[in-house]
C-alpha cells in the first residue's frame, strides 16, 4: 500500500492564474507509478482551462463547486458528485461558473500530460 498525504506533493499554479492550482498525487516522480496519473485541481471563481486534449483518457470527479465543461459539440453544468469522462484525444474545456472554488479529482489513463504542469506551471511555496 502507498499513502500520499494531501500536503505532500508540490502544489502548482497556472502562469498568470494564481487561483488555478493543481497537485499531482500519483505519478512516476511521486510514487514510481508509470501507468496512471491522479491529481486534484482547484479553480477560483472565473478560472478556466481552454479547449485542449490528452493522449489518454481523462476522468474527473467533482468534489466542490459548480463548473461548466464542454467538448466541441456539447456543454454541461456539473456539481459535487458528478463524474466526467473524456476519450483519448477528445477536445474539452472547463470553467468555474460559481462563486466558490471548483475542486475536482482527475485521472489520466496515459502519463505524460502532468509533465507540462511540472515544467511550465509555477510551484507554490511549501
Amino acid at each position: 500500500m502507498i499513502v500520499v498525504k494531501f500536503d505532500e506533493p508540490q502544489e502548482y499554479h497556472a502562469p498568470n492564474q494564481e487561483t488555478r492550482r493543481v497537485r499531482i498525487f500519483i505519478d512516476e516522480e511521486n510514487i514510481g507509478k508509470k501507468d496512471i496519473v491522479m491529481g486534484m485541481s482547484i479553480y477560483g471563481p472565473g478560472m478556466e482551462a481552454p479547449l485542449h486534449s490528452h493522449e489518454g483518457s481523462e476522468t474527473m470527479f467533482i468534489v466542490h463547486g459548480k463548473g461548466e465543461f464542454g467538448t466541441e459539440d456539447k456543454v454541461v453544468q456539473v456539481g459535487p458528485g458528478d463524474v466526467l469522462y473524456f476519450e483519448p484525444g477528445e477536445k474539452h474545456f472547463l470553467r468555474n461558473i460559481g462563486s466558490q472554488t471548483l475542486e475536482f479529482i482527475f485521472i489520466y489513463s496515459k502519463p505524460g500530460d502532468e509533465k507540462v504542469i511540472k515544467e511550465k506551471w509555477i510551484p507554490l511555496k511549501k
